[in-house]
């Protein structure tokens, strides 16, 4: 529950981001369309949208918690089958058809923004999977400039086709009829290629501006040097552009296509205009950089403790691996019937740390049974002086995780608390899958009047490891309640 209430805090408004635009874009379309400009209008009507399309974002919340085939389940609900219903209401009751607003506009709208949304978040949590590579790239900063500029001058072509002589009946009626496009599609075409050419211009002005400006002159010499590129970018190319625009059929004597409106290339209004797509770039482009070299940096950090970590699995225990050997070995003189079994889970725990340690993803009932070998070896070991008490989860064999991130708060029990007392020791360890959270807690006794804090170096690096691997998407808490020592630890498991 704490993680899910932090998880809940955290992203809750930036989830509801995209249905919000969503619901904005619909909002305003409607008052374009009704040529409505009252603002109690504008609001009424996202209110009703908002109130009819609920469900919907209950499910895209839902969604956004859980994974697998309840992800799609709660997606087909909301997106969907609730749609479906709606629409089917108001074709069978004319009230109800008088009074709703929900359409299949508004379900594009809303089904884009939120399949958007997913597809992005999905690609964050993967760029480092070589499979999702190239789709990252195809959302980079560069192809969704090209995807806006492709949205606007294909945007402009509807609306100049809506509007006769679009260049004298000024100002135009920001509404796009497919209808008139599908009957007047060679105009369309004429009226797309020409703003197409006026896209490419745009590009070209934010490809100087991203690749010159900023990573030559700004990166490399400083900001004296990209003051003076900004200031010949906007003196140089504000007159030469505009000119290339000037070609284009659309202009007609009274009004052209550049920010003028005239034939004068040289008009301050021009350079204003400049300036203010350069003043707009600018810091776009600089955080989009500073994000693209945070999650570089994050990667080398990633690879960093995975190097550590790869490090730390070669060094198995020396005290725990001598002990528990000299152990079955007395076993064996014994001859006892348990050497077998004990040996075997020895084998098997060297074996998965020096091998499936190594990998970025594991079983998570693989990492339970390397778990009981572990507290068996233990018991051995302390000749089950310490009454240990264990709870397992169910339906493991469907989650992946991280290997060797359980280990480090069990192993602190017996190094901070079972090998320190003379009497027994009462231990706790507990492990539950709630949705697609895993939870672990660990108790152990302390001996009276115990000043040990229990936390070492290997609490601090389960920490780091989790703020990297599972960022926002963890809990961990150490704590000493009474004669007790409490570590619980939440993450987020990955399905099989």
């Amino acid at each position: 529950m704490p993680l899910l209430v932090r998880r809940l805090s955290s992203f809750q408004l930036l989830e509801a981001l995209p249905l919000l635009a969503a619901l904005l874009l619909d909002s305003t379309q409607r008052l374009f369309v009704a040529h409505g400009s009252e603002i109690d209008v504008f609001v009424a009507t996202l209110g009703q949208l908002l109130v009819e399309v609920l469900p919907l974002v209950v499910c895209h919340f839902l969604v956004s918690h859980y994974v697998g085939w309840q992800a799609l389940f709660w997606f087909v609900l909301g997106f969907v089958i609730y749609p479906l219903l709606s629409l089917m209401l108001q074709s069978q009751y004319d009230h109800y058809a008088a009074w709703a607003l929900f359409d299949g506009q508004s379900w594009s709208f809303l089904c884009l923004a939120a399949i958007s949304w997913q597809l992005n978040k999905h690609l964050h949590h993967q760029h480092s999977n070589k499979k999702w590579q190239w789709l990252s790239r195809l959302l980079s900063l560069n192809s969704v400039v090209a995807v806006m500029l492709l949205v606007w001058a294909t945007g402009m072509a509807g609306v100049f086709v809506y509007t006769p002589d679009p260049m004298v009946n000024q100002p135009l009626q920001p509404i796009i009829d497919f209808g008139l496009i599908a009957e007047h599609f060679a105009l369309f075409l004429e009226y797309l290629s020409q703003f197409l050419c006026l896209a490419a211009l745009l590009a070209a002005l934010y490809l100087n501006i991203r690749y010159l400006l900023i990573r030559q002159f700004l990166a490399k010499h400083g900001l004296v040097a990209f003051v003076l590129g900004a200031l010949c970018h906007i003196l140089v190319l504000t007159p030469l552009f505009c000119q290339l625009a000037l070609y284009l059929p659309l202009n007609v004597t009274a009004l052209t296509l550049i920010p003028s409106g005239d034939h004068n290339i040289f008009h301050p209004i021009n350079y204003q205009i400049s300036f203010l797509l350069l003043a707009i770039c600018v810091p776009l482009i600089l955080a989009f950089e500073r994000q693209q070299q945070d999650k570089a940096m994050a990667d080398i950090a990633r690879q960093q403790i995975r190097t550590e970590l790869q490090l730390l699995q070669q060094q198995i225990n020396p005290h725990f691996l001598f002990n528990t050997l000299n152990n079955l070995y007395a076993l064996s003189l014994n001859k006892s019937d348990d050497a077998p079994e004990l040996l075997r889970q020895l084998a098997d725990l060297l074996h998965y740390t020096v091998y499936k340690g190594q990998q970025s993803l594991v079983p998570l009932d693989a990492e339970i049974a390397y778990l009981k070998n572990y507290l068996a070896l233990q018991q051995l070991r302390s000749h089950h002086k310490n009454r240990l008490h264990c709870d397992w989860p169910t339906g493991a064999e469907n989650w992946q995780i991280p290997p060797l991130l359980l280990i480090i708060p069990i192993e602190n029990m017996y190094k901070h608390a079972a090998e320190r007392m003379q009497q027994e020791c009462e231990m706790l360890i507990n492990l539950a899958i709630v949705g697609q959270t895993l939870r672990l807690t660990c108790r152990n006794s302390l001996a009276p009047n115990s000043v040990s804090n229990q936390q070492g170096i290997g609490l601090e690096n389960l920490q780091r490891r989790l703020t990297l691997l599972f960022p926002g998407r963890h809990l961990l808490s150490i704590e000493k309640v009474g004669e007790q020592w409490h570590t619980h630890m939440e993450l987020v498991l990955s399905p099989c």
